[in-house]
């Protein structure tokens, strides 16, 4: 986590009082407030509670204002702020006040002076993406305890911590004199490693060396790097701040990129789930161009990051656009073996919204239902000798419920989130209890139809008589 403490104290030449932080994810809550007695209080908006944040961040987090506001209550005399701020986009302060009455809506005008200053943006008090961003705003005029303070971004902003000063800041004196690195010590050849450095005290420029060579565009704290081929890499970072003479380095670490061996597709032998949410983190997009592309069959195994143990990855081949897109996969196919037979079950929608309806094939047989947006929807259950079995999307009719360019009949993409194999049946609206007689798809009065043993079903799984 980020020592926050350390470096209000090395900013601070000469202070009235010590320098206080409200960090929010530790602060006292009362109400939507989030308070550190005999310091202030942070909340959004006019007392709000704060939104989801959009940065993930290692070691710290951060509170999202929701109309690109917060405000800040003193119960001291402060002379400064130092607030830890992040967003996804560069941020500006558009406004700042400073009343002794709490405003139940986004300040109007800036009534007071100040002057804001980031070491590592002259431009933004809030450069996209940083997560360890910090900026200070010095007032003209002591504000007074008990004041309230709004400061307004020119979007919504993440806040991580408050710092209230008491007295003059003045520049640090102080060089980096210790730089330490963290990071994976085995990677496989053409899989992201990610490190990170933190210093004794604020540095503002970083350098990051692989064997020796300085990585071009490698200049923050924070350093992705993805081994081309088999080897050891030492991975150093090199950091200093304006009191620093040279860049002081880190300890090395020996990385080790091998290749990882293709996995060997597993057969099922009972019932298996496979929920996205288990599935490890998001995968990057497959392309012609990646390996494997987007028409490539993989078994997930190779594919997945990270999957949680029972997710039984090596047991799935696919084709796909998106392996694991966070939630769901998103392609063309996924296919498994099982020595027994069974009944599967399929969570799943379209790729995109107002589209015409996509249904699950299974083996060749069609859902009753189709999907024709992203809501995340349920299958009946498929009834499966033991073999391969085949998952696809199908487009039975391109003009229902609507039309899209680019739509046709046949076969498409879709987006699973969960797969369900088991050997009982599966209570559905439509039983597939024949495996050996197909469903067919039949359009009538614009109509999907869905014909199974001489009985006929409507998109919901009733009998049309």
């Amino acid at each position: 986590m980020k020592k926050i403490f350390t470096f209000a104290a090395a900013v601070l030449a000469s202070v009235a009082m010590m320098a206080q932080t409200i960090t929010l994810s530790t602060a006292g809550k009362s109400g939507n407030w989030y308070e550190v007695e005999g310091v202030g209080r942070v909340a959004n908006k006019s007392g709000n509670a704060f939104s989801d944040p959009d940065m993930t961040c290692e070691g710290s987090t951060g509170f999202k204002t929701g109309s690109s506001y917060f405000t800040i209550q003193t119960y001291q005399n402060i002379d400064a702020l130092i607030i830890w701020a992040r967003s996804t986009s560069n941020r500006t302060i558009s406004q700042l006040t400073v009343s002794d009455e709490l405003s139940s809506s986004t300040p109007s005008s800036t009534n007071v002076e100040y002057t804001m200053v980031n070491e590592e943006s002259e431009s933004y008090a809030i450069p996209k993406n940083a997560c360890d961003n910090e900026f200070t705003i010095t007032f003209a005029n002591t504000v007074a305890a008990n004041s309230y303070i709004q400061i307004l971004f020119s979007g919504n902003a993440e806040i991580v911590a408050v710092t209230l000063v008491a007295g003059e800041i003045t520049p640090s004196t102080d060089p980096v004199a210790v730089v330490t690195i963290a990071g994976p010590e085995a990677v496989y050849v053409g899989r992201k490693a990610s490190f990170s450095a933190t210093t004794d005290v604020k540095a503002n420029a970083y350098k990051w060396l692989v064997n020796g060579t300085e990585q071009e565009g490698a200049t923050t704290a924070k350093f992705d790097f993805t081994p081309d081929a088999e080897g050891n890499y030492a991975i150093v970072c090199k950091a200093k701040n304006d009191n620093n003479s040279d860049f002081v380095a880190s300890a090395a670490i020996n990385l080790v990129a091998s290749i990882k061996q293709p996995a060997v597709q597993v057969d099922v032998t009972e019932s298996t789930t496979w929920d996205w949410a288990k599935a490890g983190s998001a995968t990057p997009e497959q392309t012609n161009e990646t390996v494997p592309s987007k028409a490539d069959e993989f078994n997930f195994a190779d594919v997945l990051i990270d999957p949680a143990e029972g997710f039984n990855a090596a047991a799935l081949m696919g084709i796909a656009q998106f392996a694991n897109r966070g939630t769901y996969f998103q392609g063309t196919q996924i296919s498994f073996n099982t020595t027994v037979p069974g009944y599967v079950a399929v969570t799943y929608s379209n790729t995109g919204g107002s589209r015409p309806y996509r249904h699950v094939e299974v083996n060749g047989t069609l859902s009753a239902e189709g999907s024709a947006d992203q809501t995340m929807k349920n299958t009946e259950a498929f009834s499966v000798a033991a073999g391969i079995v085949t998952i696809k999307f199908y487009i039975p009719d391109a003009d229902t419920p609507q039309a899209r360019s680019g739509d046709v009949v046949g076969y498409s993409m879709g987006r699973v989130s969960k797969i369900i194999f088991s050997t009982e049946p599966i209570a559905t609206s439509i039983s597939n209890t024949n495996a050996n007689v197909k469903a067919v798809k039949v359009v009538r009065n614009g109509q999907l139809f869905i014909e199974k043993n001489g009985v006929l079903y409507n998109a919901q799984g009733a009998i049309v008589k």
